[in-house]
């Protein structure tokens, strides 16, 4: 029994991150599916807000209440603006981004780096909070 106890207790040590940890808390995109965003645009980022309400700013603003369960971060009613968006790779990444929070991204906040997972598609995110 002691040693099924011992053994147990290993795999406890992997800390699940916690809406706490990102609240109030700002990150930019680095990299879409292992490739560099895009030079030359000003990075997407994403935030996260008080009562968990998440928000992006990307060619439009969308936002929305979060959940985050089990490693899971989803957005099921994102609202945005309805700017137009002559960029053609913004407004990939805009349907992108919403689909994957719509459907629900594994989430992993590990040190400085924010990654969501949803899909085959992996987006990398690094802390850059407005207040240092």
């Amino acid at each position: 029994f002691l040693i099924v106890l011992l053994l147990g207790t290993g795999c406890a040590s992997a800390r699940t991150t916690e809406q706490a940890d990102l609240l109030h808390r700002r990150f930019v995109l680095v990299s879409v599916d292992g490739a560099p965003f895009a030079a030359g645009r000003e990075a997407p980022d994403i935030e996260f807000n008080e009562g968990f309400r998440v928000s992006a700013r990307i060619c439009n603003r969308h936002f929305g209440p979060g959940r985050l369960e089990n490693g899971i971060l989803t957005v099921e009613r994102m609202a945005s603006t309805r700017m137009a968006c002559p960029d053609e790779v913004l407004r990939g990444f805009e349907t992108l981004f919403r689909g994957m929070l719509a459907a629900g991204a594994e989430l992993d906040f590990t040190g400085n780096t924010l990654t969501l997972r949803q899909g085959g598609n992996v987006l990398v995110y690094t802390v850059k909070d407005w207040v240092h």
